[in-house]
């Protein structure tokens, strides 16, 4: 449960994203076949730094993979400059990562263009409007993850909200 918000309805938590993210990468990451006990490998591609990684590293922890005991977590930063994460994409394929995680659009592209084959989590306002994917239900391809919102979705959202709030009355998107 995420700690920093209130939840709308005692009785229905508020789960951030970012629990989720790890979740789903934790879950793919455990799916695959232990050569010798050899540590899972996640492959992380941003354009910069972000504090969310501290958040992500300490979910997988929860759920029991732990950095530098039987997990590798490969990172690649594009130090503010896009043009560069093709580049660090195919750096990421070389050292044999099993997961890609991209932080970013930018940093989503290229592991979609470059990944070839190698599994792909993201976290997306609209994967299907960039082509990500070719539906939610759906998705196709190497790429999955977390939509955080998308026309398939929104309105379905907004009934939970009510449901969840029987008082509201007006709902405003952004």
């Amino acid at each position: 449960m995420d700690q920093g918000r209130p939840a709308l309805h005692p009785a229905v938590p508020v789960i951030g994203r970012r629990p989720i993210l790890a979740a789903v990468v934790a879950t793919a990451a455990a799916g695959l076949p232990a050569v010798a006990q050899a540590p899972a490998r996640i492959g992380w591609l941003s354009v910069s730094e972000h504090p969310f990684v501290k958040d992500f590293r300490d979910r997988l922890r929860e759920l029991g993979l732990v950095e530098g005991k039987n997990l590798v977590i490969e990172y690649r930063y594009a130090q503010g400059n896009a043009a560069l994460l093709p580049g660090l994409a195919e750096e990421l394929l070389k050292s044999g990562v099993s997961v890609i995680v991209p932080s970013g659009s930018g940093a989503t592209d290229a592991a979609v263009t470059h990944a070839r084959g190698v599994p792909i989590v993201f976290l997306s306002s609209d994967p299907t409007a960039t082509g990500l994917v070719s539906s939610l239900a759906r998705p196709g391809g190497i790429a999955t993850g977390i939509s955080t919102m998308s026309e398939d979705i929104a309105s379905k959202k907004v009934d939970l909200l009510r449901d969840a709030v029987k008082s509201l009355s007006r709902v405003a998107l952004l």
